[in-house]
């Protein structure tokens, strides 16, 4: 009995030192623990004043940081990083729990909106299919915090 403790003992703490990213210079090792489970009334009060106040620094659908000629400008990168790494933490507090899917669908075309205007250089203004492309991420960006908002509601909408 002793051995097989000893052992398991050994193999959680050889699991556990294998399990970093092998960046020394990280001051903070990572938590093991999981993320704290939100209910869907939770995230709802959690995520409501984040996801205004990301709306109104987009500013109105008409004139939205992240439409043309906007969409080409620091101001729109910036912005669109903040809410792809809110959607970034949306999909790591909800998981794969059911009841979230909206919420999941919006977050992943909000994060995939951010990969199309890194990946075709939409700060450098392309032309051809590249604009078309930032084009249509930066509508998905414009409308990524209202998105994210309606996934959440939805969320506690389908809960109750």
């Amino acid at each position: 009995m002793k051995r097989w403790v000893c052992g398991a003992v050994t193999g959680l703490v050889f699991v556990a030192g294998c399990s970093g990213t092998g960046d020394s210079s990280d001051p903070k090792p990572k938590a093991t623990a999981e993320a704290k489970v939100y209910s869907p009334a939770e995230m709802q009060k959690k995520w409501t004043p984040v996801l205004q106040r990301r709306n109104e620094d987009m500013g109105p659908m008409t004139a939205a940081l992240c439409m043309p000629p906007d969409l080409f400008t620091k101001d729109c990168d910036e912005v669109g990083k903040a809410l792809a790494g809110d959607a970034d933490k949306l999909v790591r507090e909800v998981g794969g729990r059911p009841g979230f899917g909206d919420l999941l669908r919006y977050a992943r075309e909000v994060q995939a909106a951010r990969d199309t205007y890194i990946s075709s250089e939409c700060l450098t203004r392309p032309s051809g299919d590249a604009y078309t492309e930032c084009v249509m991420a930066g509508r998905k960006l414009s409308l990524g915090a209202q998105s994210l908002l309606a996934g959440v509601n939805a969320a506690v909408s389908d809960s109750q």
